[in-house]
């Protein structure tokens, strides 16, 4: 089984992730995040840069009330204790903003 296969699982965090991203020269770990998709994932590297493509922002947690993906999505994120996030469709902001 190649690298990429073992990511191919959704809804998965597999700690061999680490490892692959470091035989790349990447310190860091692949998150899943599937309130966006099934297959969104997210990069946090260990420092403490966040990327986490189309997932809504922590602001619309509380219109988004009922949604408990979105929420582990962001309780998953926010115990990496990240310093700047970036979205695929929105400015770098730092984390605590």
């Amino acid at each position: 089984m190649s690298d990429y296969m073992w990511f191919a699982v959704t809804g998965v965090v597999l700690a061999a992730n680490r490892d692959f991203l470091h035989r790349m020269g990447i310190m860091g770990e692949i998150v899943s995040t599937p309130s966006h998709s099934e297959d969104s994932v997210s990069l946090i590297l260990d420092s403490g840069d966040c990327i986490i493509g189309d997932l809504e922002t922590y602001e619309y947690l509380d219109a988004y009330e009922d949604n408990e993906k979105l929420k582990g999505d962001w309780e998953r994120i926010l115990a990496f204790k990240p310093k700047r996030i970036f979205f695929a469709h929105r400015p770098e902001r730092k984390a605590e903003e």
